[in-house]
């Protein structure tokens, strides 16, 4: 890959061959990792269908979540992240792979649903709502 081939983001301005055919290529906007299709294998499944949301291809990792599928994969190209890292890596990237909670569209819909949202009750503010203003004891100016 040179500079200009086509990225999910745009022409790539800059390309820094990683090893074994991994490139990462950075564009005026963003940028991420390519992966080549003989070691998707080594990739799971559900990190590549979550890198596909994001990028439209399996084979492309955006720098800011998915990249870290490819740290992860890929040890020996990345020697300078420690064990500890891995850890933190793996926990991060687990957590962007939830499944967003379903959103409700319009407050009415969720009554509708049966969610009714509790009361305002004042005295769960502590006597410093009066309907417009709050108050801090510890800046007596707001």
């Amino acid at each position: 890959m040179k500079p200009g081939a086509a990225t999910p983001w745009g022409p790539a301005q800059h390309v820094e061959d990683v090893g074994r055919g991994v490139v990462f290529a950075s564009t005026a906007g963003h940028g991420g990792y390519f992966v080549p299709a003989g070691l998707l294998a080594r990739i799971p499944k559900a990190e590549r269908e979550y890198a596909r949301s994001w990028s439209g291809s399996e084979r492309w990792y955006e720098e800011d979540c998915c990249a870290l599928s490819v740290v992860l994969a890929f040890p020996e190209l990345f020697p300078d992240v420690t064990a500890a890292q891995r850890v933190d890596y793996r926990a991060t990237l687990d957590r962007y792979m939830q499944p967003e909670p379903p959103k409700v569209a319009a407050p009415r819909l969720a009554v509708a649903a049966g969610y009714e949202p509790p009361a305002f009750n004042e005295a769960d503010c502590g006597g410093a709502f009066d309907g417009f203003t709050v108050t801090s004891d510890a800046d007596p100016g707001l």
